[in-house]
């Protein structure tokens, strides 16, 4: 009761010196699309602390879309929060390198920020032709399912300096999934052969015993932009940045009749060899284990967050390392991530410029005192609508994929 009448109190503050002299505040929060749902709802909760509020959104509901407008005027005072989700790097490398998103933007990913005067209301208005600022500007936050010293630091590109502002608002649990037309024997994935499936070297005999060694296992993954390929990388050890095999199928709906390594692509402003980059999506790759496969002698299993990993169905979810060792569902991947069982989880991040940039360039003002609430509200309460209160657990690491450790 304490806090809440604190938050009361200081947002009745700011609402007596926009009196005095109104202004607007804008935040705008880029990065991994993992917690977006959690980040959707914490704006909405602290802003309905001071009363009603309007917001619009791209996408079918607000708690899936990437790209979101939230205002409230409270005594003149104008607080307008931006959203624009592009991916765990390319949130930080916005953040890191003030790259600008929107229109003429140099930012690596699409969309932009929805104009001020973009239609909303209280309920929520879908917006199907957005219109986004310019000229095109950097965020103020940043999310991102990995640190930001997994980043890249390759091909020119920097993106571990100058270092972030980085505070841990949750943990993002993962999960390996198999296709749907896999092999119902296949249940676990060892680290040894998660290793195989990301070389491109993995047959079915592997993984259960009467498996053809003419079966091919190909895996099917995200790009570099990924916060969750990161974590699938790291915690398997193959490593973070070494290149991959991945696998892209055609046609992307129906019965798949044709497998390719995936194209050399530029991502994030980096070039990545033949097989290395893969989906943009977590949906996409969850689309395409959905689909009938039709190639003979081949299996798919791809790496994704709980979230996407429910579409596809948890009878089709594997044990990694044969855990967790009870029921294959989110709430028993929980529990065993909480109880250092299960080692596929990363924390999401929340960024922003500090006292390693110019003061310019630093998140200040207002704006910091919103983003802190929007920060502290994912921490203690939204986190659980995107992954795992960071409360909640008995064990902690300290990099991707490094060590668990005990306490919290």
């Amino acid at each position: 009761m304490k806090a809440f009448k604190t938050i009361l109190v200081s947002l009745l503050t700011l609402s007596l010196v926009g009196a005095a002299s109104a202004a607007t505040t804008h935040l705008r929060i880029t990065g991994s699309t993992a917690f977006r749902a959690a980040t959707h709802q914490a704006i909405q909760d602290i802003l309905k602390l001071n009363g009603s509020y309007t917001f619009a959104y791209v996408g079918s509901s607000v708690a899936k879309a990437n790209t979101a407008i939230f205002t409230q005027t409270i005594a003149g005072n104008t607080t307008i929060i931006k959203t624009n989700f592009t991916g765990s790097v390319g949130g930080i490398a916005t953040a890191a390198g003030l790259l600008t998103e929107g229109p003429g933007g140099n930012s690596f990913g699409g969309g932009g920020w929805l104009i001020d005067t973009t239609p909303q209301s209280t309920t929520g208005t879908q917006i199907t032709t957005p219109s986004y600022d310019t000229p095109a500007v950097t965020c103020d936050v940043a999310l991102s399912d990995a640190y930001q010293a997994s980043a890249p630091n390759q091909g020119g590109k920097d993106y571990q300096k100058p270092v972030l502002v980085d505070n841990i608002v949750g943990v993002v649990d993962f999960v390996w999934v198999k296709s749907v037309s896999a092999s119902a024997s296949i249940k676990d994935l060892s680290t040894a052969n998660a290793k195989l499936l990301l070389g491109g070297t993995l047959t079915e005999d592997k993984l259960f015993i009467g498996g053809k060694a003419t079966t091919h296992v190909d895996a099917f993954g995200r790009d570099e932009d990924s916060g969750t390929r990161i974590a699938a990388l790291a915690d398997t050890g193959y490593g973070i940045h070494t290149a991959v095999k991945q696998y892209q199928p055609s046609p992307s709906t129906g019965t798949i009749t044709k497998i390719v390594l995936w194209p050399a692509e530029t991502v994030d402003g980096i070039a990545y060899p033949l097989g290395d980059p893969g989906f943009s999506g977590g949906g996409s790759v969850a689309s395409a284990l959905l689909q009938p496969n039709g190639v003979a002698n081949n299996e798919y299993i791809g790496y994704l967050g709980i979230n996407d990993a429910t579409t596809v169905g948890t009878a089709h979810w594997l044990t990694f390392n044969k855990q967790p060792t009870t029921a294959l569902n989110a709430a028993d991947v929980a529990a065993a991530v909480e109880n250092g069982q299960y080692t596929f989880w990363g924390y999401e991040h929340f960024m922003y410029r500090g006292s390693n940039f110019p003061v310019s360039e630093q998140l200040t003002g207002t704006a910091l005192t919103v983003a802190t609430r929007i920060q502290n509200q994912i921490l203690n309460t939204d986190a659980s609508i995107s992954g795992i209160l960071k409360k909640n657990m008995k064990v902690h690491r300290t990099s991707d994929g490094g060590a668990i450790l005990p306490g919290p």
